[in-house]
């Protein structure tokens, strides 16, 4: 059960209506290479097949009057849309490392910025949007802090939120695109598989939208590949000389 949804959720009735028109307050989110630069908003993020890649997961908001109290986020790694705790597609190309667990309590290689999120825990599901009358969701994972509280700060710009790795498939062809998506939901819905920030007062603001790819790219010979390469053919050329 996921106790940060249904902590909220009767603020959420109460308030989401006015939080929509709102639009004085904003929140973003956006991803980008683990390692990159905080601010860093790539359009492609260059992967080899059969490899796995650490996403970096970031937070925006500004006009907020209050402290940000809970933070959801819906990651989308497929085009397939879903409704509902489901199973990884069959051609997603893609898949989330997770160790323990099921698809609807699951542990993946997920690490939460504790330090600036303190949720008192973290609930993580597979699949896509399962309110009621919710708009479905590109097939992924949803993840959000567990407890309704004060993170101690509003506006913020390229706050970390959590790591996430991300398994790319050998079937992948060089040159293959796959989107990761961060999901908007249209609208403030209480359940799973909503991209939301909460404040203080019980308002929760629905994210903007933001996908960017992950690009299947040749392998590249690292430099020790090289100088064998340029020794070898320094090594004919003196053969030849002889």
């Amino acid at each position: 059960m996921n106790l940060g949804k249904f902590t909220r959720g009767a603020a959420t009735t109460a308030f989401a209506g006015c939080a929509l028109f709102a639009n004085a307050q904003t929140a973003s989110m956006y991803w980008n290479k683990a390692g990159d630069a905080a601010g860093a908003t790539p359009a492609t993020v260059d992967v080899l097949a059969g490899s796995s890649v650490t996403l970096s997961f970031y937070l925006n908001t500004s006009g907020f009057s209050s402290n940000i109290a809970a933070v959801s986020a819906m990651v989308g790694i497929d085009t397939t849309t879903t409704a509902g705790i489901s199973t990884p597609p069959g051609n997603s190309g893609l898949s989330i490392a997770y160790t323990t667990g099921t698809l609807t309590d699951s542990v993946p290689s997920l690490v939460w910025n504790t330090g600036q999120f303190p949720g008192g825990g973290i609930v993580n599901r597979f699949g896509g949007a399962n309110a009621p009358g919710a708009t479905v969701r590109p097939w992924g994972m949803y993840t959000n802090n567990l407890n309704f509280g004060d993170f101690g700060f509003s506006n913020t710009t390229a706050r970390k939120m959590f790591d996430v790795t991300i398994n790319v498939s050998n079937s992948l062809a060089v040159g293959s695109l796959r989107p990761v998506t961060i999901t908007q939901s249209g609208t403030a819905q209480t359940g799973f598989f909503d991209s939301t920030v909460s404040d203080a007062n019980g308002n929760e603001f629905v994210v903007q939208q933001y996908v960017a790819n992950l690009r299947v790219v040749d392998p590249v010979p690292e430099p020790a590949t090289f100088a064998v390469l340029g020794l070898g053919a320094v090594a004919l050329i003196r053969r030849r000389k002889k």
